[in-house]
């Protein structure tokens, strides 16, 4: 995402800062630079500014993760939940047995004849498409109500938890972003919550030009 800076006036106001500090404009460049990395990050969703923010904000993103796919997968309590409605005690014990049973196209199949409307059983695999078809491809957030009904079969809480392990990817690259620039003892990212400086894809790109250099 690039950033345009207004850039009047900028040199005097760094000869100044650079004659207070002692430090030359280079150096302050890539310090301020860094700086505005870490807060870049730390104000990209989940929102980890202030004291406690990381972990608090970690705790928000991976509720709000499983909240997100919740909207979109139920769980087999929904399926009970609709059978227990069923007010044909015959029906009721079909439907019962065929879940009992996990034969699942066979439900499906009366549900649809009974006038239900779209409902698909989902295996782990299932899921996974799911979830990616419901979801805006802009913000990754799920939208509030799939025209089907999803209910989950087997192997809901494993993606939870494999979804949840990637809070944090977003904010990822500003940490990458810091680390690159440096021009600090230790780590360069420091500032920004572990949880999301644990994800190391290589998502940020820095394009240096102080002292007229363009490396990348």
């Amino acid at each position: 995402m690039p950033i345009t800076i207004n850039s009047d006036n900028l040199k005097s106001v760094m000869e100044q800062y650079a004659t207070i500090t002692g430090k030359g404009i280079p150096a302050l460049m890539r310090a301020n630079a860094r700086l505005c990395a870490v807060e870049l990050a730390n104000r990209t969703q989940p929102f980890s500014v202030g004291k406690g923010g990381g972990s608090s904000a970690k705790l928000a993103g991976e509720t709000r993760t499983a909240n997100d796919i919740g909207k979109i997968i139920k769980t087999r309590d929904r399926l009970d939940e609709i059978i227990s409605k069923t007010e044909s005690d015959s029906l009721r014990a079909y439907y019962e047995k065929l879940a009992a049973s996990n034969r699942w196209t066979e439900l499906k199949d009366i549900f649809q004849k009974v006038g239900f409307g779209a409902i698909e059983f989902l295996s782990a695999q299932g899921i996974r498409a799911a979830h990616k078809a419901n979801r805006s491809k802009i913000t990754g957030r799920a939208f509030n109500k799939p025209s089907t009904l999803y209910i989950a079969t087997s192997g809901l809480p494993t993606y939870i938890k494999e979804v949840v392990k990637r809070v944090g990817l977003s904010k990822s690259g500003w940490a990458d972003c810091a680390r690159q620039i440096g021009g600090v003892k230790g780590d360069a990212g420091r500032g920004i919550p572990a949880f999301a400086k644990r994800h190391k894809g290589g998502l940020g790109k820095v394009t240096e030009f102080i002292n007229g250099a363009n490396t990348s």
